[in-house]
């Protein structure tokens, strides 16, 4: 534990003079904190998150993850290159928790986009967070 925000435990296997590599992300680290009197839900976020969406460059969907940690009124949006909004993935109420959604590269008009960089905005309260991805077709 290094007190850092995110982990990432690589494990590599020697086979036959073959290496075969994994790699397990999304862990959840718990913390005992009864010593404390400390009550809390180890299931919900402690801070908002927007993270890298995965695969990415993609073709035909990707997955955009957020975390929130209280109940939101939050919008995802994605942009084009020139900071046009070209969809919308959500608008409202999002319960607390560890989030997924997904787009599949459509405008708001069903119309498949070109090949480009993309950025992808949360605004989850106070909270605002911007990234970038990569559609290929």
């Amino acid at each position: 534990y290094t007190n850092q925000d995110h982990f990432q435990f690589r494990f590599r296997v020697h086979c036959e003079s073959q290496f075969t590599e994994w790699v397990i992300d999304d862990i959840v680290l718990h913390s005992d904190s009864t010593v404390l009197g400390i009550e809390n839900n180890p299931l919900l976020p402690i801070k908002f998150s927007l993270h890298q969406n995965y695969p990415n460059p993609f073709n035909p969907v990707t997955n955009i993850r957020f975390d929130i940690p209280e109940l939101s009124f939050a919008r995802m949006d994605i942009y084009n290159i020139l900071g046009q909004r070209v969809r919308t993935l959500f608008h409202g109420a999002v319960e607390p928790g560890y989030h997924i959604a997904q787009w599949d590269g459509r405008s708001d008009l069903g119309e498949e986009l070109p090949t480009g960089m993309y950025m992808y905005k949360l605004h989850a309260g106070s909270y605002i967070a911007m990234e970038k991805l990569v559609l290929l077709k």
